[in-house]
């Protein structure tokens, strides 16, 4: 049986990588080529290594002696290596005439625009009782009677609990006959002083014998100064044992049912707090405050503070709440730990609508708009080093520009510093650029304001 003639193709390898190079637009030919001949001759290098010296072909007869050389395969892969390279340079020639470098990429613009806004700031509120007092008992005794309904509001002056009067109306009624009593020896003490001092002048009784009379009228005054206490002491305790509403606001839950003994050392008996009018804490930064001071919105005078600005309430459902306010207190001190102040608002409350202890949003605005620049939310960016925009410069190449940003209003946002009215920013598009290219901006998006 013959034996089939071997032959050399092209390896599988060499023929992928091969068309992957050449079909690279925009490169040059004879890189194409120069990195063609260096895989073929690596992969050929490798497959003659490994072919036996049987398969190595021969030198015909016909080529002189004195010009044969002995095949080797280390000496047979530059050949293919140039074989390579031409086939290349021929494949590649019409890849090297498409060489015109990319379009620049095509971005939406807007210019940042001046014009006047009520530029307002938003802070977490607490309402706060102005008034706030604990009941307590100041006598100790048996409690009575609760006169009034938990949760809702009473007068100045109405009486909210009854301790059981009747050991003390009689401790007053002991301490008022006391008072008799020793009225009564003044009086006698005084008709002996008169007695004694006739009979001392007529030379009768001894000196002695007066200054006695004397002292046991001072000793009788003295005791009906001290009965004159006792019984405004058992009186006022009668009177401890109706306890009275301080001022009108709204009661709390009660902590003792009637019978229970109340008394100092017993704990408060219910909660008294001024729900009209109403505060409001809220703390301010620093960066605010000084803002705030800088624009003489806010100015400590002798009679008390005067804002420039409008104090609103946001309720929790996000409606706003229809009474404005005024702030009646800044702190004299910024607290270290927060790098804020704490402010306090004062509301109308007659409908009750706010509660002690309940969160709201405080949001101040100015009496006057100011002029601001603003531009498109879409086109604020963020990362750990904060804010920015990207800015196309007038060769439109695009730059990172850093920004402070205020608030925000319908779709645009305020920028209080690091950008110019007139600037170009990038709006749509800011995923195909990066900074330092150049970009197609087009014309500017118009902007209406809200």
């Amino acid at each position: 049986m013959p034996k089939r003639k071997k032959t050399h193709s092209w390896p599988e390898p060499f023929g992928r990588e091969a068309l992957c190079l050449a079909d690279q637009p925009g490169r040059a030919a004879t890189d194409v080529a120069r990195e063609l001949g260096i895989l073929a001759g690596r992969i050929y290098k490798r497959r003659f290594d490994k072919l036996p010296m049987t398969s190595i072909p021969k030198v015909p007869l016909e080529v002189d002696p004195s010009s044969r050389q002995e095949h080797s395969p280390r000496r047979a892969w530059p050949l293919w290596s140039t074989c390579v390279v031409l086939v290349a340079l021929v494949g590649c020639g019409k890849g090297a005439s498409d060489t015109s470098p990319p379009d620049p990429p095509a971005v939406t613009v807007a210019r940042a625009a001046e014009r006047e806004i009520i530029e307002s700031f938003e802070f977490v509120g607490r309402v706060a009782a102005i008034e706030e007092v604990e009941l307590s008992a100041r006598v100790t005794g048996y409690l009575q009677e609760r006169i009034f309904v938990e949760g809702l509001d009473v007068e100045e002056g109405d009486v909210l609990f009854v301790i059981e009067p009747d050991e003390f109306r009689a401790a007053a009624a002991e301490a008022k006959a006391r008072l008799e009593q020793a009225k009564a020896g003044l009086t006698n003490a005084e008709s002996a002083l008169k007695r004694q001092a006739m009979l001392f002048k007529r030379g009768t009784v001894s000196e002695a014998g007066y200054d006695n009379a004397l002292a046991l009228r001072d000793e009788a005054n003295a005791s009906v100064a001290a009965r004159e206490a006792e019984l405004q002491m058992a009186e006022l305790k009668l009177d401890y044992t109706q306890i009275t509403a301080p001022f009108s606001g709204r009661m709390g839950r009660t902590a003792f049912s009637k019978g229970d003994v109340v008394g100092p050392d017993r704990g408060p008996l219910a909660t008294l707090v001024q729900v009209d009018p109403i505060h409001v804490y809220f703390a301010v930064s620093e960066h605010r405050l000084l803002q705030a001071q800088k624009n003489r919105r806010f100015v400590r005078e002798e009679k008390g503070i005067r804002t420039h600005v409008n104090v609103k309430l946001r309720l929790a459902d996000g409606e706003m709440y229809e009474h404005s306010g005024r702030i009646d207190f800044v702190d004299n001190r910024i607290d270290p730990a927060t790098g804020s102040i704490t402010t306090r608002g004062v509301f109308p409350n007659g409908e009750s609508l706010l509660t002690p202890n309940q969160y709201l949003t405080v949001v101040i605005e100015p009496v006057e708009p100011i002029t601001a620049v603003t531009v498109p939310q879409a086109a604020i960016q963020e990362d750990q080093r904060g804010r920015y925009v990207l800015v196309v410069d007038l060769d439109n190449r695009v730059q990172v520009r850093r920004i402070d940003t205020g608030s925000q209003h319908g779709p645009d946002w305020v920028v209080t510093s690091g950008l110019e009215p007139g600037e170009m920013i990038i709006v749509e598009g800011i995923q195909k650029v990066r900074s330092g290219i150049t970009v197609n901006p087009g014309t500017p998006m118009t902007r209406t304001p809200d």
